[in-house]
């Protein structure tokens, strides 16, 4: 297929060039406009700079007339004659019409304290205004009043209240001593003729005076909603240069720098918007202008992209989408535009190196030995190795979205551990966990690995990891049992150095017991008839009596005596040089025949009464081998067999012992079987153990299959093993190296 003419983007960014030009010209408008609106309210600061300075001047000049009424109404003649005279009603008398008369201000507050004490002893207040609970107040900070005045917020018991107040000496004409001190003062709270005179003086709209936030005056009686604004924000003190207001109005709040105490006083003024109507008016025109045709550019140029790139776009488009829907063998189709081809050639190479990249982290997982199976934390699968398709006969198919429990059913019982180490973070471990299978014990090592971020980048999850441990565990019995009976050696080897002498003795006494009875010897005919009888009546009633059987006996016994002996010293020191080739077979036919003349009234078996059945490998089973070693451990484990099917069901369950024999590769294979009643788990691990037994005292001494442990492990480099269950007999099975 032929490839399409490819076009550079950097030609198609030609066709943006009219739309950016467009959205120049609307930001350069916009630049403009809003260069134009600083300017006017840069204006307006400056405005209202001059504004609150005159509202300033008009508070400071009326604490100028306050102060220059108190010193007029200080030094009156009359005034200070009716202190003189010590007439109090005739002072507040001649105090008030001093100051309806010779004042240019009226004040709300006037009143006198004495020096001594500072009392009241003269008030000519304004009594419509009931200033009089705050009069001791106001003589209180007559120190802050003096010389200039200040502002000043009182409080009684349910009453609050804000004055302009000043305070001057009365100074006695004649002797120049200060009888006391005028107080005097406007109150501030809702003085309208106040906020009157500040707003003719600065030719503003409205008016408000505030102390910590309450309002003590205002220029606003008509209940309008930019009235209601002014109020409300006055209320609240922005911080704010202006606000602008409903029905073209500026507001601003700043406070007066005056004398105060507590609070400095705040002085709101309300304005006409200076903003030109013809200015915003003309830049919306334009910016409509510019809008209306910036968006049909914007459109023409849409419609010519869309035409141009879209059938290469969508190309591009459909090839993520089946890489996202999981086809690697998608390919990128060439476009036309040069740089989408780069994008989906890079797409390319890197869903190659992904799926490279996962394929080989699968076939580690894969090659793992351990059963290795992820899950998110709500156990359901995400990953699954060939080793649990294996363990489970699953493959990952089967299993897809089903939680581990039902997948997995051998961890069903673990599945609260794993969702509680998802849920901490922590690594939990389960070891030598048993189960059955098939009749086999199995021993499992389970690990739960928690993740941080789990399967595709979701939540959290965990990894299980289940490794088959059996046959460590195997190993580790082995080395134990190994352990112990190296131990047992250096016993061996005492104990047959102490028996041997007593034991050389008795074998010695009895070897002269039959020389002095043998008629061969001159010596015992004499001695016979010296005591008045013949050598032939003494052994007539040996041998009636059984005595010379019972010689015999002792005889054999020593023998036997002696050769346990030997090998308890061969047990402790090896026995590498008397080894020979032997047939396995052959070994196990002598042991049987050693045992079926075995017969023990006290431990209550006889070999006569067990069917025992041979299995053997049709060809000779040939090892290297100490062969009285090799027949001393297949008659313990005939006799050990017998005494186990001693009490059991002689009609239900006859009693029989089956010998295989087999080849494997490298050994030679030897096992006895029997349907006796099994070994619990505890028994089987301890079997090997020296002076371990299950039989009753005085029955056994424990040391029958440590010892042939012993001789199989150490003396001939195998292995030998039990596999048993309650109630379903024992198998013994040894594994010696082939020849």
């Amino acid at each position: 297929m032929a490839s399409p003419r490819q076009q550079s983007l950097s030609s198609l960014l030609g066709l943006y060039l009219s739309a950016t030009l467009v959205i120049f010209a609307t930001a350069l408008l916009i630049w403009t406009y809003d260069t134009a609106i600083k300017a006017v309210n840069a204006q307006l600061l400056l405005d209202f700079d001059q504004r609150f300075t005159i509202a300033r001047n008009v508070l400071t000049h009326r604490l100028d007339l306050i102060n220059a009424n108190l010193s007029h109404i200080a030094v009156s003649d009359r005034v200070l004659s009716k202190i003189h005279s010590g007439k109090k009603a005739a002072t507040e008398t001649e105090l008030g019409r001093v100051v309806w008369d010779q004042t240019d201000s009226s004040l709300d507050i006037l009143f006198m304290a004495t020096a001594e004490n500072n009392t009241i002893w003269a008030d000519a207040s304004a009594p419509f205004l009931d200033v009089s609970p705050f009069l001791p107040l106001i003589a209180e900070h007559k120190q802050s009043l003096a010389p200039s005045g200040a502002v000043l917020h009182l409080q009684t018991n349910n009453r609050s209240l804000t004055m302009l107040v000043s305070a001057v000496p009365l100074v006695r004409q004649d002797t120049g001593k200060v009888i006391g001190t005028l107080f005097g003062g406007i109150v501030l709270g809702d003085n309208f003729t106040l906020v009157e005179g500040i707003r003719s003086s600065t030719e503003s709209r409205e008016i408000i005076l505030l102390e910590d936030g309450r309002i003590l005056a205002s220029t606003s009686l008509e209940d309008s909603a930019a009235t209601r604004e002014i109020r409300e924000l006055g209320k609240r003190v922005i911080q704010e240069d202006f606000v602008r207001l409903p029905g073209e109005l500026i507001a601003s709040f700043r406070p007066l720098a005056l004398p105060s105490f507590p609070a400095p006083l705040v002085c709101g003024i309300a304005i006409a918007d200076l903003t030109p109507t013809s200015i915003t008016n003309a830049y919306m025109h334009k910016g409509a202008f510019t809008i209306t045709l910036s968006i049909v550019f914007f459109l023409g140029t849409i419609l010519l992209i869309h035409r141009v790139t879209r059938p290469s776009l969508n190309r591009l488009l459909d090839y993520t989408n089946k890489v996202r829907s999981g086809d690697t063998q998608a390919r990128f189709q060439p476009v036309r535009i040069n740089e989408l081809n780069i994008v989906g050639q890079a797409m390319e190479e890197m869903v190659a190196k992904l799926q490279a990249s996962q394929s080989y982290v699968e076939g580690i997982v894969n090659s793992m030995p351990s059963v290795l199976i992820g899950v998110d934390h709500f156990g359901v699968v995400t990953l699954w190795n060939d080793k649990a398709a294996q363990a489970s006969g699953k493959i990952a198919d089967q299993i897809k979205g089903r939680r581990l429990d039902e997948a997995f059913p051998e961890l069903a019982s673990d599945m609260e551990m794993i969702l509680a180490s998802i849920r901490e973070g922590k690594v939990r471990e389960i070891h030598k966990r048993v189960r059955n299978k098939d009749g086999i014990a199995i021993y499992e090592n389970v690990v739960v690995y928690p993740l941080a971020v789990g399967y595709d980048g979701g939540s959290a999850g965990a990894v299980v990891r289940v490794d088959d441990v059996s046959e460590r565990v195997r190993i580790e019995e082995i080395i134990v049992q190994t352990e112990k009976m190296i131990s047992v050696g250096g016993l061996a080897a005492g104990m047959a150095h102490e028996i041997n002498n007593p034991l050389g003795g008795i074998l010695q006494g009895a070897q002269n017991i039959e020389r002095r009875l043998s008629p061969d010897l001159t010596a015992n005919i004499k001695a016979a008839e010296a005591q008045g009888t013949t050598l032939e009546a003494v052994r007539g009633y040996m041998l009636d009596r059984g005595l010379l059987r019972m010689l015999d006996g002792i005889r054999d016994s020593g023998e036997r005596a002696a050769k346990i002996v030997r090998n308890m010293l061969n047990f402790s020191r090896g026995s590498e040089s008397r080894r020979k080739v032997c047939d396995l077979n052959a070994l196990v036919d002598h042991a049987v025949e050693l045992a079926s003349s075995d017969y023990d009234l006290k431990k209550k078996y006889d070999f006569r009464r067990i069917d025992i059945q041979r299995q053997f490998h049709p060809e000779p089973v040939t090892i290297s081998c100490t062969e009285m070693e090799i027949e001393q451990v297949v008659l313990n484990l005939l006799q050990n067999a017998a005494y186990a099917m001693a009490d059991s069901d002689q009609t239900d369950n006859p009693p029989r012992i089956i010998l295989r024999s087999r080849l494997e590769p490298g050994f030679s294979v030897f096992e006895v079987e029997d349907n006796g009643p099994g070994l619990s788990e505890d028994v089987r691990k301890r079997i090997f153990e020296p002076f371990y037994t299950t039989k009753p005292p005085g029955l056994g001494t424990g040391l029958g299959l440590s010892v042939s442990y012993f001789i199989i492990t150490q003396n001939h480099g195998g292995t030998f093993s039990v596999e048993s269950e309650p109630g379903k007999g024992a198998k013994f099975i040894i594994k010696l190296p082939a020849t």
